[in-house]
């Protein structure tokens, strides 16, 4: 898995490219304000996938 970094004001512009760079390669990208880290776009495990999918159906 590999990691990279994005300022917050570029990834607002460009976050559905980001969410599906991160889906497809398994890519960790860092937002950061001013330099600074403040959050993460990060693939989810399978089996957390799933089992959101299934907590939507019994939601209703």
């Amino acid at each position: 898995m590999t990691n990279r970094t994005i300022g917050i004001e570029m990834a607002r512009k460009v976050l559905g490219d980001l969410a599906n760079e991160v889906r497809y390669t398994k890519t960790t990208i860092t937002l950061t304000r001013n330099g600074a880290p403040i959050a993460q776009l990060a693939p989810i495990p399978p089996d957390a996938a799933t089992d959101a999918r299934t907590a939507e159906i019994e939601e209703g």
